[in-house]
């Protein structure tokens, strides 16, 4: 990506190219995921079950387009306009569903784990101990 010497000093490119983040829920974190791309972010791998719907466009950043899409892909088609090279993994799943190995399969190699989901009972869930 252009412009990334505007970074020095603060973000060491070359170490977040290498490095994967998991999100799990995007609703209001999508602006967090955005400018953790616009870092040189490598990987991303977000977890929503949700749909954006009409509320969203106030209170998530959401537009009035994606109404109706799975916030995971409405998040790709944003942060691919950012870098088209990311290499992001949207899950449209419910982590509360998830069996052991596809929660594993998702995180376990993830440098940091963000639980962004406004839903307690995924926060308070062990299954990602």
């Amino acid at each position: 990506m252009k412009g990334l010497h505007k970074l020095e000093g603060s973000v060491d490119p070359q170490l977040m190219q290498k490095t994967k983040i998991a999100c799990i829920g995007i609703g209001g974190s999508n602006q967090v995921c955005e400018s953790l791309v616009r870092s040189n972010l490598g990987n991303l791998v977000c977890l929503d079950f949700d749909i954006v719907d009409e509320t969203n466009i106030i209170t998530q950043g959401y537009y009035q387009q994606e109404v109706g899409m799975p916030k995971v892909v409405a998040l790709e088609n944003r942060l691919r306009k950012v870098n088209p090279k990311i290499n992001y993994t949207g899950v449209n799943a419910d982590l509360l569903k998830m069996d052991e190995d596809e929660i594993h399969s998702l995180f376990f190699d993830a440098d940091l784990l963000l639980i962004m989901t406004d839903n307690f009972q995924d926060r308070k869930s062990t299954r990602l101990n």
